[in-house]
C-alpha cells in the first residue's frame, strides 16, 4: 500500500512537470567576431497560447530580423488528450562589445517567467591587409560587414573616407545575396569606383568606398550597413535547402567640429585670377576669370559676384568639380564674369577667409584689384548745333514766288501720295505670314547685334541680360516681341 501510494505521487510529479509552464533562451554562439550576427530564440511552453512581447532592441542594440511562429502540440495520456502551446520568438542583433542579455520576463498561465542572463563575448581577432594596405578583421565565422573610416573626429566642411566591406568563407555555396548601404542621412554621400572583389586566405573580401560630407557640425550616426546572405546547406536528411542569414555591421559616430572663428570656407585652398585685357573699346566686354581648388568642399559655399555702378556685369554658371585623391576631397570652383561700360572702372578686389584644419591658422585669399581703360568713352553731353543768323539773307517776296511755284507743289504732292500708299501697301505685307517667316530672329544672332548698344536704353541692356542667362538656362522665356521692335530700332 505504502508503495502504491509513492508510485501515484511520482505519477502526479511527472504529470505536473509534463504540463507545467517553461521559458527558456538561447543563441547560436556565444561567440563572435565584430561585425557577425546573433541569433536568440526565446521559447514559452504552456496550456494556453501565450503573448510574446515586442522587443526592438537587445542591450541598446538595435534587432535587425524577427520571425514568430506559433503551434499547438498533442499527447494522449491513459487514453485522455492533452494539448499544449508551444510560442518561438526569434531575433537578429549585432553586437558591437560583450554584453550579457538580460533576463526576459513573459507572464505564461497566469505565471510570470523569467530567462537566464546569457554571455556573449566580441573578439576583435587578427587583421589582415586588403587590397590597399587597409586593415579588416579576421573573422572565424563564415560572414563579418565592418565599416572602416578615415577618421572618427572632422572640421566641418572636410570629407571622411568610408569603407564598407563584406567578408565571406570561400566554402560557402551562396544562392543570393543582397547589399544595403548604410543611411547617410547627416551626410553628403558619393560612391568612389566600383566595387573590388578579391580572394585572400579562404575568403572572398568585397570593399566599397564611399566619400562622406558632413551635413552639420555636432556627433553625427553613420548606420550600419545590411547584407542579406542566402545559402544552400544540407539538412540532415541530406536534401539542399535555402538559409538565409542577416548581416550586420556596427554604426560609427563621427565627431564633427566647427572652428571657434567663422570663416567662408574650411580647408585648403588656393585663388588664382586672370583678365583678359586691361583696356577695351566702349561697349566690348572685359572677361575676368576665377579660380578656387584645393582639399575640402566647395558645394555648399555661395561663391563669388560682383556689383559695380555703371557697369553692367554677366556672370556664367560656376562650374564646380571634386574628386577623390589619397583618401581627401580635392574640389576645383571656376566661374567667368563679363564687364560692360561706356567709360572707365575698377573691378574691386574680393576676399575669401579659409580656415586651414591642418595647420589651425585663419587664411584670407583675395582677388586682384582692376582698373580697366574704356577708349572712346561715350560722352555724356551732346554738343550743340550752332547756326549763324546773320549769314541768313532774305530777298523780296516777288523772288520767291514765280508761276511754276503751283506746278512745284503739284508735284511734290504727287510724290508724298505715292509715298504714303506704298506705305500701306507695305504695312499690309508686312501682316503676311511670308513676312512674318523672314522676321524670326536668332537669338544668338540677335544677341551680337544687341551687345555694342547696351549703352543706348535700358531696356536694350535688360534683353542682352535675358539672352546671356538664356545660353545656360533654357527655362528664360524670351519676349520675341520686344526683341523685334529692339532690332528694328538699332
Amino acid at each position: 500500500m505504502k508503495n502504491l501510494g509513492r508510485l501515484f505521487a511520482l505519477s502526479i510529479f511527472f504529470l505536473t512537470q509534463l504540463y507545467s509552464a517553461t521559458l527558456t533562451a538561447k543563441v547560436d554562439k556565444k561567440e563572435v567576431i565584430l561585425g557577425e550576427s546573433v541569433h536568440l530564440t526565446i521559447e514559452a511552453i504552456s496550456l494556453n497560447m501565450p503573448s510574446m512581447p515586442d522587443i526592438q532592441s537587445i542591450n541598446g542594440v538595435a534587432v535587425t530580423g524577427k520571425s514568430q511562429n506559433n503551434e499547438m502540440q498533442f499527447s494522449s495520456i491513459n487514453g485522455h488528450i492533452e494539448t499544449q502551446n508551444k510560442s518561438t520568438l526569434e531575433l537578429n542583433f549585432s553586437p558591437i562589445n560583450s554584453m550579457t542579455i538580460k533576463p526576459i520576463s513573459i507572464k505564461v498561465d497566469g505565471e510570470v517567467l523569467t530567462t537566464k542572463p546569457i554571455d556573449i563575448v566580441v573578439k576583435s581577432s587578427p587583421s589582415i591587409s586588403s587590397s590597399n594596405n587597409s586593415k579588416i578583421p579576421a573573422t572565424n565565422g563564415d560572414f563579418a560587414l565592418v565599416l572602416k573610416p578615415s577618421k572618427s573626429h572632422i572640421y566641418m566642411g572636410e570629407s571622411i573616407n568610408l569603407k564598407i566591406m563584406f567578408i565571406e568563407n570561400v566554402r560557402k555555396d551562396i544562392v543570393k545575396l543582397d547589399y544595403e548601404q548604410p543611411a547617410f542621412k547627416d551626410f553628403t554621400s558619393k560612391q568612389i569606383g566600383d566595387e573590388k572583389s578579391y580572394i585572400q586566405n579562404g575568403r572572398v573580401i568585397h570593399e566599397m568606398e564611399y566619400l562622406l560630407t558632413p551635413k552639420s557640425a555636432g556627433k553625427l550616426k553613420i548606420e550600419p550597413a545590411k547584407v542579406i546572405v542566402v545559402t544552400k546547406e544540407v539538412d540532415s536528411f541530406g536534401f539542399y535547402t535555402n538559409s538565409k542569414k542577416n548581416i550586420v555591421s556596427q554604426s560609427i559616430d563621427i565627431e564633427v567640429i566647427t572652428p571657434k572663428t567663422q570663416t567662408d570656407l574650411i580647408g585648403n585652398f588656393r585663388l588664382n585670377d586672370t583678365i583678359d585685357k586691361m583696356e577695351v573699346e566702349s561697349s566690348q566686354p572685359v572677361k575676368l576669370t576665377i579660380e578656387i581648388s584645393g582639399i575640402g568642399d566647395l558645394s555648399r559655399w555661395g561663391g563669388i559676384d560682383f556689383e559695380i555702378n555703371g557697369v553692367s556685369v554677366f556672370a556664367k554658371d560656376a562650374n564646380l568639380t571634386s574628386q577623390t585623391i589619397n583618401g581627401e576631397l580635392h574640389s576645383t570652383y571656376k566661374r567667368e564674369f563679363e564687364f560692360i561700360a561706356q567709360k572707365d572702372f575698377t573691378i574691386p578686389s574680393k576676399s575669401i577667409t579659409v580656415y586651414d584644419y591642418k595647420s589651425g591658422k585663419i587664411i584670407t585669399l583675395s582677388t586682384k584689384s582692376y582698373t580697366i581703360k574704356v577708349k572712346n568713352a561715350t560722352l555724356s553731353n551732346v554738343s550743340n548745333i550752332i547756326k549763324d543768323d546773320n549769314n541768313i539773307s532774305f530777298g523780296s517776296l516777288d523772288n520767291h514766288f514765280s508761276p511754276n511755284i503751283f506746278k512745284n507743289l503739284f508735284y511734290i504732292f504727287t510724290f508724298m501720295m505715292t509715298i504714303f500708299i506704298l506705305f500701306k501697301l507695305f504695312k499690309k505685307f508686312k501682316r503676311t505670314d511670308l513676312w512674318k517667316k523672314k522676321l524670326v530672329i536668332d537669338e544668338e544672332e540677335a544677341l551680337q547685334k544687341l551687345y555694342p548698344h547696351i549703352s543706348k536704353s535700358s531696356e536694350i541692356e535688360e534683353m542682352v541680360q535675358q539672352l546671356y542667362k538664356k545660353r545656360t538656362d533654357k527655362s528664360v522665356h524670351i519676349d520675341k516681341k520686344r526683341l523685334k521692335v529692339l532690332m528694328e530700332s538699332i
